[in-house]
């Protein structure tokens, strides 16, 4: 008995050590390719996609793994990857977001850590009053001292759907041939994030990017609600939470004001209305599928959670203890599809 046992502890080390070690046996290839596409076949992005596949246990030490490896070295891999620069050469690149006057307090933890060498400028898009209470804003040092943010006002409150909309265009108007990642208020995001990013709209320029996807079935809502040519029944709608890139130029900022101000519940759903448009002009959506940025490794804070979150209905039915998206969404694209 005590034989077997040794044996089994032997082998279950043995195996430890060649499955979880692996990555860092392998920091130096990392350190020879360009960008996390590359690494697409490779022995060690394959493991690390397995890993992600296979809960939430594996998929979290997985994007752990990623992290410690690719950090490091992650400027000097962008620098390096010609496809990228060539990019940025030709197309400047902007994050946007908006925030309520209780929350503007924590952008910095939401932007505080991440990569912005690549990012020209970070919009906060907020009204002169909080659409939902009137109160004003008061804006942070953080917020006044960053050299890249720059506040978008609006006269009147356009809801959550600011996080984009109102940087898209202005961005229409003074830098058409840009490309924006709209970022989510109460997230923890990768590092990373901005040059992930980057490397996937520079070889999909014309694709609007995601890490998040999901089909309008996830909450319960009838694929037949949801009928283009150009997409899978059942459609495919971006996340905002997990961050969304999208080409300027492609986007159609008439329509998205126009369908996220006809009602209450296409105003509380701007993740569906963004979609839906771009349905409508057919844009292609794609999933950035990446060890490198996943939505395993994409946080919400603690107050995410509280009762004016949107997804429990802040703004539109308080107090509301289930998942308020499957009731604004269905009741939104049946709006949507009368008016398109």
């Amino acid at each position: 008995m005590v034989v077997v046992k040794s044996v089994f502890q032997m082998f279950f080390f043995l195996f430890s050590f060649l499955v979880l070690a692996q990555p860092y046996q392998r920091q130096d290839e990392f350190s020879k390719s360009q960008c996390s596409t590359v690494f697409e076949g490779t022995k060690t992005h394959d493991q690390l996609m397995s890993l992600l596949k296979g809960g939430e246990k594996t998929a979290q030490y997985a994007f752990d793994r990623s992290q410690e490896i690719r950090h490091p070295l992650l400027e000097k891999i962008i620098r390096e990857d010609t496809v990228s620069m060539s990019f940025l050469a030709n197309h400047r690149v902007y994050l946007s977001l908006t925030t309520s006057p209780t929350r503007i307090k924590y952008i910095e933890q939401v932007l505080g850590h991440l990569d912005l060498t690549h990012i020209k400028k970070v919009f906060v898009s907020i009204p002169w009053k909080f659409g939902r209470d009137g109160r004003e804003y008061k804006i942070p040092l953080f917020v006044h001292n960053h050299p890249k943010i720059q506040i978008l006002r609006m006269e009147k409150d356009l809801g959550p759907i600011s996080k984009m909309l109102v940087a898209a265009e202005y961005l229409k108007k003074n830098d058409p041939d840009s490309y924006l990642i709209s970022l989510d208020d109460d997230t923890d995001y990768p590092s990373t994030l901005p040059n992930e990013m980057i490397s996937n709209m520079a070889r999909h320029p014309n694709s609007v990017l995601s890490p998040s996807i999901h089909a309008v079935s996830s909450w319960n809502i009838s694929s037949n609600l949801w009928e283009f040519e150009n997409e899978p029944h059942g459609g495919q709608v971006v996340e905002g939470w997990a961050s969304i890139g999208y080409p300027v130029n492609l986007l159609d900022t008439q329509k998205l004001r126009k369908f996220s101000q006809l009602s209450r519940f296409t105003y509380l759903s701007d993740d569906l209305v963004i979609s839906f448009v771009l349905a409508l002009d057919r844009i292609h959506k794609r999933k950035i599928d990446s060890p490198y940025l996943h939505p395993w490794g994409i946080y919400q804070h603690g107050f995410g959670f509280e009762e004016d979150a949107l997804h429990r209905g802040g703004g539109g039915h308080e107090g509301y203890e289930g998942d308020f998206n499957m009731i604004k969404y269905e009741k939104a694209l049946l709006e949507m599809n009368q008016t398109k």
